[in-house]
């Protein structure tokens, strides 16, 4: 993603549902490993944290969403493009089974 304005907010968004969602997964009393989502830009070790973080919401509610997060090319914008549409759809899936 070339747009920093447009990365620097997706990044906060993102922050503050997975702060969220682990929130509402320790009230129902589910403990799930969480990296911190903290980052400036979208780089291998992000990416590779947040697939990991996803799959583990996905084990812990029996979702079985087939969540692979792990595969974007980070200098292609299709494929950026891509990785944000199926990331959003599985992190409002993972909101959903929490009641948020």
């Amino acid at each position: 993603m070339d747009d920093k304005d447009s990365v620097a907010a997706f990044l906060d968004q993102n922050l503050m549902s997975h702060q969220s969602i682990h929130n509402a997964l320790l009230e129902q009393g589910v403990v799930v490993s969480s990296t911190p989502m903290y980052a400036t830009e979208f780089d291998d070790g992000f990416i590779l944290a947040h697939h990991l973080e996803h799959q583990a919401w996905d084990a812990a509610l029996g979702l079985n969403l087939g969540t692979d997060l792990s595969t974007p090319t980070l200098d292609s914008q299709a494929s950026m493009n891509d990785w944000l549409t199926h990331h959003a759809y599985v992190t409002q899936l993972t909101a959903q089974a929490l009641g948020l």
